[in-house]
């Protein structure tokens, strides 16, 4: 079972989509025809051909449906199918020629990508030939290329949503499957709450680090009541934009303009136990960290003193919060970071890597936190979509053994190599999100990689390495290539 629309006999779907004007067309093609009915809705709906499916016209079967983009412009797309299955022979037989009946349907996704490249006939017909009944991708393919969310706020705010497919087959046989691409204008409810809606600057969920912070001042409130509500974070640690995830932030940088702020956070120095110990005082609900700190200069905490940390919050009954959006999904050679630390925190938040390019942002919840909330107590404006989750589900039946190592295996590869380079001073981190510390001031060369075709981030003043865990062994080299032929020309 492939657990999506393929697993209906006699399917077969074909993709193809613009990446760079982000707009596609899927195709969902049913050679010996298959009967298809129709319900349109909305304020201004963009449809070929939906009115032969009404029960009392002719057609029984249709031998294609199209989902394209390009907004009315797309139902172009339909007509490259029809050329298609008309030369495979495969339509309703008139006498003279066989006329494939092809309904369509288009979303608006004209405001997200280049809104002058729209699917056309020869993308329909690309799509066809790409048909497959035992492969279907889902995510940023076809129709789903400039599907958005969350689009209330504009443009600048929304999120590729993308297309996604699930089956289930009952226990008498019957197989029941939708294929759907998503294009919300705003929030998403199910169930009285809001499962999709707006992202972050940053690409995480504005309540991924609000719901560890909202989830460990209940848990005091439950326990203690009101008056024990700070919680500790480290100094140079960064922890979101919300403005909750900002107060929490250990910069100040990052604390300007937005005022007020959120009161109840306190600093403590990194790796210094006795200053964090001298804050854990009775109204003290909570520790933040993150293993590594990412945005401050990829500066992993010591082994001991992030386990100090641990002993000590347990015999307070302080939780310890782990904020692994950037290290969580493998990114330093484990599952989550805090593997390599021997520690077991209280709550996790995690995004970034979870949806592999879709956004999505999760808490995990141990053993004392586990039902802290309850229906209405937090919801997240594009918490639980489908598409997305689907891609995390995955993305978490990759992350095997065998996958993490080979993560260490390259992350250790490139510290080796840039290590011995010119004008590198030190290479901190773990796995395969490392901090370079020059001699010479970093942003010249990042700008001088980025010309030279290799994209690298900044981290204070460190060059910061965050490469795809799927990066071959080819590119891995072709990069560092680069990156000592900039450095040496220096």
């Amino acid at each position: 079972m492939k657990h999506n629309i393929l697993d209906i006999k006699g399917l077969k779907v074909g993709q193809a989509q613009n990446t760079e004007a982000k707009t596609g067309v899927t195709v969902v093609i049913a050679e010996k025809g298959a009967v298809c009915g129709v319900d349109v809705r909305g304020a201004a709906p963009g449809t070929r051909e939906t009115d032969l499916l009404n029960p009392i016209n002719a057609m029984e079967r249709v031998q294609a449906v199209v989902l394209s983009g390009g907004s009315a412009f797309g139902l172009e797309a339909a007509s490259g199918v029809m050329d298609y299955l008309e030369e495979k022979g495969i339509g309703f037989d008139v006498g003279v020629t066989k006329v494939p009946i092809v309904p369509s349907a288009v979303l608006f996704d004209l405001g997200y990508g280049d809104a002058f490249v729209r699917p056309d006939k020869a993308m329909g017909r690309a799509a066809c030939e790409a048909a497959s009944d035992e492969i279907l991708m889902e995510g940023d393919y076809g129709a789903g290329c400039g599907a958005t969310v969350g689009k209330l706020n504009g443009m600048e705010h929304c999120c590729n949503s993308g297309i996604g497919s699930w089956a289930e087959t009952t226990e008498n046989g019957i197989t029941v499957a939708a294929l759907i691409a998503v294009n919300a204008f705003g929030d998403v409810w199910e169930n009285g709450k809001i499962i999709a809606g707006t992202k972050n600057p940053d690409g995480t969920f504005a309540n991924t680090e609000e719901g560890v912070i909202k989830a460990a001042r209940k848990y005091s409130f439950l326990k203690y009541g009101a008056s024990r509500n700070k919680i500790i974070a480290l100094q140079n640690s960064f922890h979101g934009r919300t403005m909750a995830a900002l107060s929490a932030t250990g910069q100040d940088a990052y604390h300007n303009f937005f005022f007020p702020f959120v009161d109840g956070f306190v600093f403590a120095k990194a790796n210094d136990f006795a200053d964090i110990l001298s804050k854990m005082t009775d109204d003290v609900c909570a520790v933040m960290l993150e293993t590594v700190q990412g945005e401050g200069g990829v500066v992993p905490l010591d082994k001991e003193y992030v386990q100090a940390v641990a002993k000590a919050c347990k015999e307070k009954d302080i939780l310890l919060i782990v904020d692994e959006v950037q290290t969580g999904m493998g990114r330093t050679g484990s599952l989550f970071s805090y593997q390599q630390f021997g520690i077991q925190p209280d709550l996790v938040s995690c995004a970034k890597g979870l949806g592999g390019g879709l956004p999505i942002g999760a808490v995990l919840f141990g053993e004392k936190t586990e039902t802290v909330f309850v229906p209405g107590d937090h919801g997240s404006t594009f918490g639980g979509n489908p598409v997305v989750c689907a891609g995390a589900v995955h993305i978490l039946n990759t992350m095997d053994e065998a996958f993490l190592q080979d993560v260490q295996k390259k992350g250790a590869y490139l510290k080796e190599k840039i290590e011995k380079m010119p004008h590198v001073e030190n290479v901190a981190g773990l796995g395969m999100m490392l901090g370079i510390q020059l001699d010479v001031e970093a942003k010249p060369v990042i700008n001088a990689l980025l010309e030279a075709g290799l994209l690298v981030l900044s981290a204070k003043t460190k060059i910061r390495l965050l490469p795809p865990l799927t990066i071959t062994q080819e590119e891995l080299d072709k990069g560092l290539t680069i990156l000592e032929q900039t450095l040496a020309s220096l």
